[in-house]
């Protein structure tokens, strides 16, 4: 939601952001298509670290850490006819992008990009990225509250921590390491 400047450190230069205390919108986590709504979410502390000097040799790196999201049964929860019709067109869109971008002319067909070599670079450069971009959460907790039980009987409450998780490149021996592949 509103991040407060005493909550952000930037240094775009140096490839380095950290977010801390960050609140979520409860649409934050739509595209996802959760099997419950997020009532509430909190992000303790988002780092990114790009190095914009050696993106051909060190990863992107992504870190969240203190997660904490409130979650309840769908019945609870009052469909909002507006946000359910944006996040459908949403849903179009993104389906339509994909469909666009799969029939796009292949390498080698004849239809050559407009600058060729920047095109080639970019590929290579996006695809070095996408390959060796190290995401890490630490320390999620889901709580699940059901409080629309009986009149007279106690809410129904339930969490769930997950510790690690972590998703980075490796070599054969599942070894952290930077990937070099050749892009045509």
């Amino acid at each position: 939601k509103d991040s407060q400047k005493a909550n952000v450190k930037l240094s775009i230069g140096l490839g380095h952001a950290v977010l801390e205390t960050l609140e979520l919108k409860k649409e934050a986590l739509n595209d996802f298509d959760l099997p419950v709504p997020v009532n509430s979410g909190f992000i303790g502390k988002l780092n990114l670290k790009i190095p914009w000097k050696n993106l051909q040799s060190r990863p992107v790196e992504i870190r969240v850490s203190n997660v904490v999201l409130t979650v309840s049964p769908t019945e609870s929860l009052t469909v909002d006819e507006k946000l359910e019709t944006e996040r459908n067109i949403r849903k179009k869109l993104r389906k339509l992008q994909i469909a666009e971008y799969l029939s796009r002319p292949a390498e080698g067909s004849g239809e050559a990009p407009i600058n060729e070599e920047d095109d080639s670079f970019t590929k290579r450069l996006t695809t070095k990225i996408i390959d060796n971009l190290q995401v890490f959460i630490d320390r999620v907790h889901i709580l699940y509250e059901d409080d629309q039980l009986e009149k007279n009987s106690q809410p129904y409450l339930m969490g769930i921590t997950l510790e690690h998780l972590h998703a980075q490149s490796s070599n054969e021996n599942w070894e952290p390491t930077f990937l070099h592949r050749e892009i045509k």
